[in-house]
């Protein structure tokens, strides 16, 4: 059990902070890349509205604001920044190339940009992205001018930042997982002691019991003998049956809360299990006048233990022979990887079955007291499910109609 907490606390301490790390990181990431966009594009509409020149940047040092030569509100330059810059200008005036300048980017030839310019100008876009050049397309009186920047260099850096900060999620997320692994220890002991002293209790406490349940059954044996009237005697003694049976399954749920999961595995037949059992609960279901329809696939295989999945099978039987009304049917049907067994029942809310395998839930109490059902039997069926690496869920397939799936996980 301990392994189980620790895991479930690890797993969930590791998904919060990964869904946190992982969001900072994608945002870190977007907010970087709309910036350098948004410096690109500045650039490319100085270019435009400076008919595709650079303008001219003063000789004093420092960044200077030059309105007067169309640039944005608060776009400054410096003559590092005019001759650091790559870029194109390409003019184009009925679907023909009337001019290229590349003096400001010789890495592309003159027909590789004519093409470029030309397909551009040619399509809806007024701005975008041709691999590593940043384009952006103005209406001229002459014809269409397009804008192309080199923005290699800054593609390159948000390259770097997200390589960066993928580095960094993996390395975070390596120590985390280390933390949080020691830190989980000490931070569910307290719990898991406190369920280990609950469970040793019940364990103590059934044991305790046995003891007077075996002096009243055979107290009730002696009164029969001395003649007292049958039927309180006969009551006492469904009521000391219940009572063992009560703490039986006390007994069982309290060794699979304790995480015992048996240790054989190996592939198991659950229609071949199934069968087996109806052919051992026969009497049982003709008395009750019960029958069981097989449907399906021939074989459900499941890896799992077999003498868990009996008794798994036996508790969801014996419960659909206690509640079965109506149609006097309990349906088995098999697929390949899952069994569903079915019953009609008294009518059902949706919410009613989502509490079934709560422990000593009972959807009625007056007729769980008519069947004697003491409402652990599917609490014991879901422990069994979830320790031995299967799936056992309820559902209704019509308001009186339910069925439990076996299924793997």
């Amino acid at each position: 059990m301990f392994k189980q907490l620790q895991k479930s606390f690890v797993k969930s301490a590791m998904l919060s902070f990964t869904a946190v790390l992982l969001a900072v990181l994608v945002a870190v990431n977007i907010v970087n890349y709309r910036q350098t966009v948004d410096q690109v594009d500045r650039l490319t509409t100085m270019l435009v509205n400076n008919d595709g020149t650079f303008p001219d940047a003063p000789d004093d040092k420092g960044p200077k604001e030059h309105p007067e030569h169309g640039m944005p509100k608060g776009m400054e330059f410096r003559k590092d920044d005019q001759m650091a810059t790559r870029y194109a200008v390409v003019r184009v005036a009925n679907d023909t190339v009337q001019s290229v300048d590349r003096t400001h980017l010789v890495s592309l030839d003159e027909e590789a940009l004519k093409e470029l310019g030309l397909r551009i100008a040619q399509g809806t876009a007024t701005k975008g992205w041709e691999g590593s050049l940043r384009y952006q397309v103005a209406k001229t009186d002459a014809g269409t001018m397009v804008v192309l920047v080199d923005a290699n260099r800054e593609t390159q850096q948000v390259s770097r930042l997200m390589m960066v900060t993928g580095a960094v999620f993996v390395l975070c997320l390596a120590v985390v997982y280390v933390l949080v692994r020691l830190a989980s220890k000490r931070a569910i002991r307290p719990f898991v002691e406190n369920v280990e002293r609950q469970q040793q209790f019940i364990a103590n406490a059934s044991h305790e019991i046995k003891t007077p349940l075996a002096v009243l059954s055979a107290n009730t044996d002696l009164l029969a003998m001395m003649g007292t009237e049958a039927k309180f005697v006969d009551s006492n003694k469904r009521q000391i049956k219940r009572l063992n049976s009560l703490v039986e399954q006390m007994l069982i749920l309290s060794r699979y809360d304790e995480g015992e999961a048996a240790a054989t595995k190996e592939e198991v037949d659950l229609v071949a299990v199934t069968k087996t059992i109806v052919e051992e609960i026969l009497p049982v279901l003709n008395e009750k006048g019960l029958q069981v329809e097989f449907t399906g696939e021939a074989q459900t295989i499941v890896t799992t233990n077999k003498s868990a999945m009996t008794e798994l099978i036996r508790i969801l039987l014996d419960n659909a022979m206690k509640y079965t009304v109506g149609e006097p049917v309990i349906t088995v049907e098999a697929k390949r990887n899952q069994l569903a067994i079915g019953n009609e029942t008294e009518p059902m809310t949706k919410e009613q079955v989502s509490q079934i395998f709560d422990r000593f839930y009972r959807v009625d109490s007056s007729r769980n007291r008519t069947t004697g059902g003491s409402g652990l039997g599917l609490s014991i069926a879901q422990k069994i499910a979830e320790t031995n690496d299967v799936q056992l869920t309820a559902e209704l397939t019509s308001e009186t109609q339910i069925r439990f799936v076996i299924a793997t996980k």
